[in-house]
């Protein structure tokens, strides 16, 4: 009927299993955060490649456009032949490239593997660059 309780009894010790829970769940956390860091690093750094790469290709018809307003030819043909032409100095990247208006537009785009996002199912990160060079007409003297 009546159950004795000892005073002073000592009971199965229960505080290194929750210890270890929380452990784990800590290792866990700081392993996903720091795989977020490095795809999130990967990304960045593949971004600044692909804004770099279109600045360039812009850069490049530009260039290719004042040179043949200079010499009197057709610049709009020259400068999306020296920015289409420059691509390849750009592996793995994707370029598009259009006159609109008076603006030489390039968009360029690339994907990247990821190395911890895949684990949730996010295999390839894309990122897009963007440049726009401004086509002035030029001033009679």
């Amino acid at each position: 009927m009546f159950q004795m309780l000892r005073i002073g009894a000592r009971r199965a010790p229960e505080r290194g299993v929750s210890v270890s829970v929380f452990t784990v769940i800590a290792v866990a956390a700081l392993l996903i955060a720091g795989g977020l860091a490095m795809d999130g690093a990967a990304a960045a750094r593949a971004h600044r490649q692909v804004e770099a790469a279109a600045a360039q290709l812009a850069r490049r018809g530009a260039d290719a456009g004042a040179v043949a307003r200079i010499v009197g030819t057709d610049s709009t043909q020259s400068m999306l032949q020296a920015a289409r032409g420059a691509s390849g100095n750009y592996p793995g990247i994707a370029q598009d490239v259009r006159i609109s208006g008076t603006q030489l537009v390039v968009r360029t785009t690339a994907e990247i593997d990821t190395t911890f996002l895949q684990f949730i199912g996010v295999r390839k990160l894309r990122v897009n660059g963007y440049a726009v060079a401004d086509l002035v007409p030029t001033r009679p003297n």
